[in-house]
């Protein structure tokens, strides 16, 4: 059996999934206990003895980096307290488990050559600081007590219907028709990639990943966010005037984010999907939801959520 927390969010969303097709037998947090909590030490231990996984994928998060300024200790309390509830629980309970905790490129800060897994933990966001913090627990829980835990730095994973992102806020607005399309910093790099590669990189992690070692999840390359923009307009197929709005500029944000995906690499992962076709998925599915309104964007659709829509803070980490 699989544990998957925070399956309801993006990534768990498209993770399960593909788990099933590879064989594995999977149960998420909430399928298993709708009223699971992450923050309740009570219902994690329920949740692990329920489940008594082999493995268990630790997404569940405050994923949202605009929210993390604004709601620092919630963020800190689900990232950080939430991941020892957990690994308390495998200890206890499952301790030959194989655990992958989803960590975050936010824990390196921004940098200009791509960044391996020795570069320094440098986070300029609360959410970057609480991600850094659980990398460390989990690295920690490795060395003091043996647990069989690998580490996966996620970087920008985008894709059909994820939320709350600048690549889902590009296509929403330029579905939806608003004009002109109201944008923050458009002069960042990052390194984007599609969450069909990101759920295969995790699922090889679970089968070959190093116990105690950490692997950057990454398309091992970087693109302008206004040249991510203009390919969304140009495969619109409209000419639209953009904006820039105060209200979206970030409080610290880093400049460029690229990571190197060597390592990850030489366990047999690459991936496939082109950013453009990515980009194109993206717009159809929120001109999808334009048709079919809000319901056709809900979490019981093949699209998820980052934390920063959910009416509760636990979501999938990107």
């Amino acid at each position: 059996m699989i544990l998957v927390t925070g399956y309801r969010g993006f990534i768990g969303s498209y993770l399960c999934p593909h788990l099933r097709e590879r064989g594995y037998e999977v149960v998420g947090d909430r399928e298993a206990m709708p009223d699971f909590d992450i923050r309740d030490p009570v219902l994690v231990a329920a949740l692990v003895r329920y489940a008594k996984p082999e493995a268990v994928f630790h997404l569940a998060a405050q994923s949202s980096v605009p929210r993390s300024w604004t709601e620092p200790e919630l963020t800190f309390e689900v990232n950080v307290l939430g991941t020892v509830h957990l690994l308390e629980q495998v200890r206890a309970q499952v301790p030959e488990a194989r655990v992958v905790l989803a960590c975050s490129s936010a824990e390196y800060g921004g940098h200009h050559d791509p960044m391996s897994e020795e570069h320094p933990l440098k986070p300029i966001s609360p959410y970057g600081a609480s991600k850094a913090a659980m990398d460390l627990l989990g690295y920690t829980y490795f060395k003091s007590y043996g647990l069989d835990i690998v580490r996966a730095r996620i970087f920008g994973t985008i894709g059909p219907g994820k939320r709350g992102d600048m690549v889902s806020d590009f296509a929403q607005r330029i579905v939806s028709g608003e004009r002109p399309i109201r944008v923050g910093n458009l002069d960042t790099f990052r390194d984007l990639t599609d969450v069909r590669d990101t759920v295969r990189a995790l699922a090889i992690l679970m089968e070959k990943g190093q116990p105690g070692e950490a692997y950057n999840v990454c398309q091992g390359s970087s693109c302008r966010v206004g040249a991510v923009l203009d390919e969304m307009i140009a495969l619109s197929g409209g000419k639209v005037d953009v904006a820039v709005a105060p209200e979206l500029l970030r409080p610290a944000d880093e400049a460029l984010i690229v990571g190197d995906n060597r390592k990850i690499r030489g366990l047999g992962w690459e991936p496939q999907i082109p950013l453009k076709k990515t980009l194109q998925d993206v717009l159809e599915w929120w001109g999808e939801v334009q048709r079919r309104g809000p319901r056709a964007g809900s979490a019981s659709q093949a699209g998820a959520r980052t934390s920063g829509t959910m009416p509760t803070p636990l979501a999938a980490a990107a």
